[in-house]
């Protein structure tokens, strides 16, 4: 969630320039910054809307939800989790079965990634003995 308010702060702060350079008459550089940065502005909103981003735990799997877009794993198709390096931030990783590449959680939810690794795990665990 950090990362959206760091999206949101500084789309605002470019928007409100790009506002600030039409109002001084700047021409079209003006209108580019205002469009992109607000554009940034709308992205980084629709983020805080509670439908947009989750991560549901059940039984059989995981649900990921990231602006909407959802996808799922069954407990039985996917790796042990873990915590790896994704850029610069420390995100939960794994594999999905017949696949090489790793894939990675988009947040961590509100907990430390290890926290976050170690709830999943715990609910893969639980998830295959059924």
């Amino acid at each position: 969630m950090r990362t959206v308010w760091k999206l949101f702060l500084i789309s605002l702060l470019f928007t409100i320039i790009g506002v600030w350079m039409i109002v001084e008459g700047e021409g079209i550089a003006a209108w580019f910054v205002a469009l992109f940065f607000g554009l940034g502005l709308v992205v980084a909103l629709a983020q805080f809307w509670p439908a947009a981003s989750y991560l549901k735990l059940t039984p059989k799997g995981f649900v990921c939800c990231t602006l909407f877009r959802r996808w799922s794993a069954g407990w039985d198709s996917v790796s042990e989790f873990q915590v790896g390096q994704v850029g610069n931030d420390k995100r939960v990783v794994f594999a999905r079965y017949g696949s090489s590449r790793k894939k990675f959680l988009p947040d961590s939810y509100g907990q430390t990634p290890q926290q976050l690794a170690d709830l999943m795990n715990d609910w893969r665990r639980r998830g295959i003995l059924r």
